[in-house]
């Protein structure tokens, strides 16, 4: 049987050979917005979003311990297996923040260091996950219990990296909310979100020495669901009536669009601090709440439609931020639309991945064309039927004439 070392490079390899024979297809054909560059256009970045998921994936999994994740569904009960040699250590993932982590066991494993959940015989005393949350929050006593958590199993129960990445976080927190505090104030709008995305921007303009007085294209949004209180009434949004929209799962969406990216505006790395500081600031630090990222590779008309090889420092600046800032956050990733050729290849190489890995990262098919029919039912099968008919129309809202 192949390692996995040997897996990874194969996979890659593939991915990146395909990817870089439509980059080139698209770079001779990249003139104008016709429909065939804008396919190839799409086609280079969707490939290039599945190899660099999977080569961050996969290099993540060689380098720590191996992690089996166990549940039915997301409101019942998870726990988070950490296997380290010939022990075990066991953390609930669905606990509740204000609870305490449960003292977890280690159990002696048979003398071929086979992994024996039924032998409970012999118990070796270690530090509990509870002690462990204590001991980082005496180190990191502006952390919050979920963030210590969300650390901790990032790293595997392991101490001293979790506090040294946590440290790390809370200091960028701080860094860029002093920051904050010296930007001008905006008029707020009726769209929470919008207003928090152009906080976002003139934050990160300002961080990076970038012209302040300038909003990016919006690359990245989510969505609020509006109820009103009697049936059939139209109401104004209030934010006690306002609700994020979530995937079937129960996990918030949130919508990417890197076509919409102009570099002339800005340098890609502000747009990564933008996209960081926006989900610093839309995600709850005190929640162990696990985020859906759609993102649509398509380019829009009137849009700045930045070819996909501009975009290899944006993505990869990003994975770079964001992984290390939010561990624990990525509930799924599903990427669209890909051609039908090409998910095929996914499929194949999917294969060859654990469940876990292969879970969070969804390719959906379909046509690349600007103004072609999204492939709605393959999203209403990852998302739940009510977000996957909302992308498309807000995707159009965003076209410019």
């Amino acid at each position: 049987m192949a390692t996995t070392a040997t897996v990874a490079t194969t996979i890659q390899n593939l991915l990146h050979g395909f990817w870089s024979f439509a980059v080139t297809e698209s770079l001779e054909s990249f003139n104008g917005l016709s429909n065939e560059s804008v396919k190839m256009h799409s086609h280079a970045l969707a490939l290039f979003l599945v190899y660099l998921l999977v080569h961050v994936f996969l290099v993540l999994g060689d380098n720590s311990a191996s992690a089996d994740i166990k549940g039915k569904s997301s409101s019942s009960s998870l726990s988070l297996r950490l296997k380290t040699n010939s022990r075990l250590i066991e953390l609930p993932a669905s606990t509740p923040t204000s609870r305490r982590f449960p003292t977890s066991t280690v159990n002696q494993a048979s003398t071929n260091d086979e992994l024996d959940d039924s032998d409970d015989n012999s118990t070796l005393t270690e530090p509990s996950i509870e002690d462990l949350e204590l001991d980082l929050e005496k180190q990191c006593p502006r952390s919050t219990p979920a963030e210590r958590r969300r650390f901790l199993v990032a790293c595997n129960g392991r101490l001293e990296p979790a506090a040294t990445r946590l440290q790390q976080y809370l200091e960028w927190h701080e860094k860029y909310q002093i920051l904050q505090s010296t930007c001008p104030r905006i008029r707020p709008t009726r769209d929470r979100d919008y207003d928090v995305w152009v906080e976002s921007c003139l934050v990160a303009m300002k961080g990076c020495g970038e012209v302040e007085n300038i909003v990016l294209p919006r690359v990245i949004r989510s969505y609020q669901r509006i109820q009103s209180h009697n049936q059939g009434e139209t109401v104004a949004p209030k934010a006690r009536d306002c609700h994020v929209m979530t995937d079937e799962e129960g996990h918030r969406i949130f919508h990417i669009i890197p076509a919409m990216m102009d570099d002339k505006l800005a340098k890609q790395s502000t747009y990564t601090l933008a996209v960081a500081l926006y989900l610093d600031r839309q995600v709850d630090r005190h929640s162990m709440d696990t985020v859906t990222i759609c993102m649509d590779v398509r380019a829009g008309r009137g849009w700045p439609n930045t070819h996909a090889v501009k975009l290899v420092p944006f993505m990869k600046s990003s994975l770079k931020l964001l992984l290390p800032l939010f561990p624990e956050r990525l509930h799924k990733c599903v990427v669209y639309p890909l051609p039908s050729a090409f998910y095929f290849l996914w499929t194949m190489i999917s294969k060859c991945m654990d469940a876990v890995t292969a879970a969070k990262i969804c390719v959906v098919s379909g046509k690349c064309f600007i103004e072609a029919e999204p492939p709605t039912d393959k999203l209403i099968a990852h998302l739940g039927k009510e977000p996957a008919l909302l992308l498309e129309p807000a995707r159009i809202s965003m076209f410019k004439a």
